[in-house]
């Protein structure tokens, strides 16, 4: 009896929050090297996601593959244990290690698993203490 009712107030809360409301997400990200000289990084990549219910977390890109080099786009997967809701924008910085640590980051793109939405998050600019506006953490809005 006692599963019946956890089930039911389950399924009444999902119904109450909407369609577009979850309990976990899969969320595929696209993140786009510049085709600038010199564009590519040898530091360790970080990712948030802010959404208008919550964040991701801070989450570190990384693969078996040499990532962020020059014009190539390198996908990642981020799972999160709450759906995190529209999202607002994205944190990405870097450490500043390795002997190329300055980085052109073209863009990003967010693809949200089981509502099929996508968000894409322009940047075209320098991730670099020695470039540009010598910051290495940036906050982008979509597009």
């Amino acid at each position: 009896m006692r599963k019946s009712i956890a089930f039911t107030l389950t399924i009444t809360l999902l119904l109450l929050l909407g369609a577009n409301y979850a309990l976990s997400a899969d969320y595929r990200i696209v993140v786009k090297t510049g085709n600038v000289e010199n564009a590519g990084t040898d530091a360790h990549v970080y990712i948030t996601l802010i959404g208008d219910y919550r964040s991701s977390g801070e989450r570190e890109l990384d693969s078996p593959k040499n990532d962020f080099e020059r014009y190539q786009a390198d996908t990642f997967s981020i799972h999160t244990a709450e759906f995190l809701g529209d999202l607002l924008f994205v944190r990405i910085r870097h450490d500043n290690s390795g002997k190329k640590p300055g980085w052109f980051l073209d863009y990003i793109t967010v693809h949200e698993e089981d509502s099929d939405r996508m968000w894409y998050f322009p940047c075209n600019r320098w991730l670099a203490v020695d470039t540009d506006d010598h910051l290495i953490d940036r906050y982008l809005d979509p597009y």
